[in-house]
């Protein structure tokens, strides 16, 4: 379309956007258009010679210079972006030094909430803004006319046929292409057409794509959720690896027939680095291609300026970060290619192929394409939006694991020694040689810096304040869930009409449904590995419009207040921090004891947040700020609080060790930390409690053994001033709490530390 001479305008249609004419205009194209249409077809070899001088010594990755795995040392910038922010920070660079004067990019959320659009971005904050990823197609090139208008140098960010478009136009002369002089883009393996977010919206009651008020594809920490946000207030959240159970149903076609996957033919490529050394510390890692000497030559000045981290590596292990989806388009898709041909179709030509593809793998191909066109029927996408979102995720996501494994010895068997050939040459390229490292880089092998997520202090951007820049509060309106706190849907009540009361097979159903979902989500509570604190947030989110008034009556909810007060001697009117605050209630509980003169409350959810600082207002706290945690880096200065009180916290974060370290980074010498957390034998409990709909779930947890426990504390630089373990009867009658009291009392010392369900420790910060 950036080629009609304004004859054409995009249609959204069920198949994505896709150009038609506008009624009473005869349309009219360049006759470069067809020249550089990716659905023709650009070749690769060709494209290879004219960048790079020569042919990849490696097909699957094509061209490498320099690999490595790093991000942006500037928090923001890391945090907002889909993985480590590197595509983002390179911008900045380019244009901080002057070296362009604009960058094509994709801004989510123009021209409507739930659209993409391709402008040209000419200042920091409009390429900060436009970072993340957009998971449905955007056209970018045609912004073609825009770029051809513009006046100065540009960068250029696209996917894999949008560059491979560009690289085309730049070749036959295109003014507008031609003014591009450093191209990025990330790693590509399937897209989905917008109908993926419709049948979202409509799986959560929302008929009207106009409802959405803000919609974000990779939002929060590292590998970030789905979260959208209607006009009335109601926010929905997916994991990504949860959202990907609709790939199936609305996987593009021109994913499934592209055969670049790690955008072969930009300057610097990036994509996700999924390794478990790097997905366990969360914060967001990128593995980094650089492809020219022009990408080389940036990536090495942006480290010299110490605003990369880089820990280079192999392309060994590059590879095998991506090796499903590298045979998914270096194999899979030259099958698919294959077939749709002998079915008269066409075809993409991208002037190479594989010289032999074994038959078990184009037996896997066909169960995937079979697969795939199954789903892809109405039926099956409209049956899809009526399972509950509790359970489908989480299946999508075992039987997609179940399925990896399976494939895994076909699929990735022979992978590396493929040979491919260059169509109209009469001889084919020799097998793969290993995939061995690149070329060592002058000056050694630089590298990341010890992750314990703590940027070093001279590359992290700071507030006139000293604080850490942080970007403003994402607000989020009041409204009601619409996922109940049992996680369960309410689609399946029926009503009996003579009596206008649900109907008791309709209870049961119901009550039965619900009781499965939860206990399928507290088997997943146990058995995962790790976790992220945008899942933290995802589940008190949820919780936040019913948690004081599930907390009202229970007993041993305000037994962690009351024992904290009268286990640890505080000083009046101390700085205090309130880590993981939910709603405010402990942080009130000190202000109105004279405890606390002024105050921060941190929370993970945004809903908790709202009522915490209207409760605060309420008990008329003036000196208080909240604060949105994202990460284990806390956003407060060395030593800054006299007090910190973390109360049932640690065991939310899968790596609690990291948290206890920043409490004790933030604690002035001789402060005090009240830390509570519950006693591991109280873990069935807890979770046969939330599966019977006894008391709300705890989420994403793992509670933590004593010993381990003051391990953490002492490490983190704490003296343990004194350690008990609290409350026999948690809930129940007046006479059963008095006689558990009555036995505390009793076995202190004795059975209490092995039975009773709180560990209690106040701690000392010491002086180094």
């Amino acid at each position: 379309m950036g080629l009609s001479f304004g004859t054409l305008q995009m249609r959204e249609t069920s198949s994505g956007p896709l150009p038609a004419p506008i009624p009473g205009i005869p349309v009219r194209l360049d006759p470069l258009a067809y020249e550089a249409c990716p659905g023709k077809g650009i070749p690769y070899p060709a494209a290879y010679r004219d960048l790079f001088g020569t042919y990849p010594e490696n097909w699957l990755m094509g061209h490498c210079r320099w690999v490595f795995v790093g991000y942006s040392r500037v928090p923001e910038i890391r945090r907002r972006g889909a993985s480590g922010g590197v595509i983002t920070q390179a911008l900045v660079t380019l244009l901080e030094t002057g070296q362009i004067d604009g960058a094509v990019v994709v801004r989510q959320g123009r021209p409507k909430p739930w659209q993409a659009r391709p402008i040209i971005a000419r200042s920091v904050d409009e390429i900060v803004a436009a970072s993340q990823s957009v998971y449905v197609p955007v056209p970018v090139n045609t912004i073609l006319a825009d770029m051809e208008r513009f006046d100065g140098r540009l960068a250029y960010v696209g996917l894999p046929d949008q560059v491979a478009s560009l690289r085309q136009l730049q070749r036959l002369g295109h003014p507008g292409a031609l003014k591009v002089n450093t191209v990025l883009g990330p790693y590509v393996g399937t897209s989905v057409y917008f109908g993926a977010v419709e049948s979202y919206l409509r799986s959560n009651g929302v008929d009207d794509v106009e409802e959405v008020a803000e919609l974000k594809y990779r939002e929060g920490e590292w590998p970030g959720y789905l979260q959208i946000r209607t006009r009335s207030g109601e926010v929905f959240r997916v994991k990504k690896f949860y959202y990907n159970y609709l790939i199936p149903f609305y996987v593009t076609r021109s994913s499934l027939l592209a055969v670049d996957f790690t955008n072969e033919l930009t300057d610097i490529s990036v994509g996700d680095a999924w390794h478990p050394r790097y997905e366990g510390q969360g914060g967001g890692f990128s593995v980094v291609v650089a492809r020219s000497e022009r990408g080389e030559e940036l990536l090495a000045s942006m480290q010299q300026e110490g605003v990369l981290a880089v820990e280079e590596i192999g392309l060994e292990e590059a590879s095998s970060m991506h090796a499903h989806m590298l045979d998914f388009k270096k194999r899979g898709a030259f099958i698919r290619l294959e077939w749709r041909k002998a079915m008269g179709k066409r075809v993409p030509e991208v002037g190479y192929r594989p010289v032999s593809i074994p038959l078990s793998r184009k037996l896997v191909e066909l169960a995937i394409v079979s697969l795939f066109g199954v789903c892809r029927t109405r039926l099956l996408r409209r049956a899809v939006e009526f399972v509950p979102l509790g359970l489908v995720g989480p299946v999508f996501e075992a039987l997609r694991r179940a399925w990896k494994r399976i494939s895994k010895p076909v699929k990735r068997r022979g992978l590396v020694e493929v040979p491919f050939e260059v169509k109209g040459s009469l001889s084919a390229s020799p097998p793969q040689p290993p995939l061995s490292p690149p070329r060592k880089r002058e000056g050694g092998s630089p590298s990341l810096p010890p992750t314990n997520g703590r940027e070093p202090a001279p590359q992290s951007p700071r507030q006139p304040g000293g604080r850490p820049l942080r970007s403003p509060l994402r607000r989020r309106a009041e409204g009601p869930s619409s996922v109940s706190p049992a996680g369960g849907r309410e689609a399946f009540a029926s009503v009996d009409p003579a009596s206008g009361r649900e109907a008791l097979p309709s209870i049961i159903l119901r009550r039965s449904l619900r009781a499965m979902m939860s206990a399928a989500r507290e088997i997943r509570y146990w058995t995962q590995a790790d976790w992220s604190f945008a899942d933290i947030a995802e589940h008190y989110d949820r919780l936040a419009q019913d948690y004081d008034e599930i907390n009202q009556d229970t007993y041993s909810y305000f037994r962690r207040f009351t024992d904290a007060l009268s286990l640890a001697q505080l000083s009046d009117r101390a700085h205090f921090l309130d880590i993981c605050a939910r709603t405010g209630k402990g942080t009130a509980y000190f202000y109105q004891r004279g405890k606390v003169g002024s105050a921060v409350c941190a929370e993970v959810s945004y809903r908790m947040g709202e009522i915490c600082q209207r409760r605060l207002r309420e008990v008329g706290l003036k000196r208080f700020r909240w604060v949105p945690l994202f990460d284990y880096r806390l956003p407060f200065e060395d030593g800054e609080f006299d007090t910190v009180l973390s109360l049932e916290t640690v065991e939310h974060f899968s790596e609690p060790e990291r948290l206890i370290a920043e409490l004790g980074r933030v604690t002035r010498p001789q402060g005090v930390l009240i830390l509570s957390t519950p006693n591991v034998l109280w873990r069935p409990i807890h979770s046969l409690a939330a599966i019977l709909g006894l008391h709300h779930s705890k989420g994403p947890h793992r509670f933590i053994g004593y010993r381990k426990l003051l391990a953490m504390v002492r490490q983190a630089g704490f003296r343990v001033e004194c350690a008990e373990t609290k409350v026999l009867v948690p809930a129940g009658p007046r006479w059963m709490i008095n006689l558990g009291e009555w036995l505390e009392a009793r076995m202190r010392h004795t059975l209490m530390p092995w039975i009773g369900l709180r560990r209690m420790l106040v701690c000392r910060r010491e002086v180094e």
